[in-house]
C-alpha cells in the first residue's frame, strides 16, 4: 500500500490492506442499510457531514436524506477519503 498510495500515513495504509469482503459487507449492512440514523441524528451536539464532490461511492441526495437537520458540506475536489485529504475540516 505504501507504494500504491504513499500519501497516506503508514497506519492508514497498513489498515487499508486488511479489508476483507466480510468486513466490507458487515460495515455496509451495519452502517448504511440497517443503522437507524434517525436515532442519532439530529444529535444533541451539532453534527457536520463532509462529502467529497468527487466521491464515486456516496450519493449526496441519500446523505442529505438520512442526516436530517445536520449540516452537509460538499467539499469540492475531494473523493471518498475526504477526512484524510482535508483533516482541517
Amino acid at each position: 500500500m505504501a507504494l500504491m498510495a504513499p500519501r497516506w500515513p503508514p497506519p492508514v495504509g497498513s489498515d487499508s490492506i486488511q479489508h476483507t469482503w466480510d468486513a466490507y459487507h458487515l460495515s455496509l449492512r451495519n452502517l448504511i442499510f440497517e443503522f437507524d440514523w434517525c436515532r442519532v441524528l439530529p444529535a444533541s451536539v451539532p453534527v457536520t457531514v463532509f462529502h467529497g464532490t468527487d466521491d464515486p461511492i456516496g450519493d449526496r441526495f441519500h446523505i442529505e436524506k438520512i442526516v436530517g437537520k445536520s449540516k452537509v458540506v460538499n467539499v469540492p475536489g475531494a473523493d471518498h477519503h475526504v477526512a484524510l485529504e482535508h483533516p482541517e475540516l
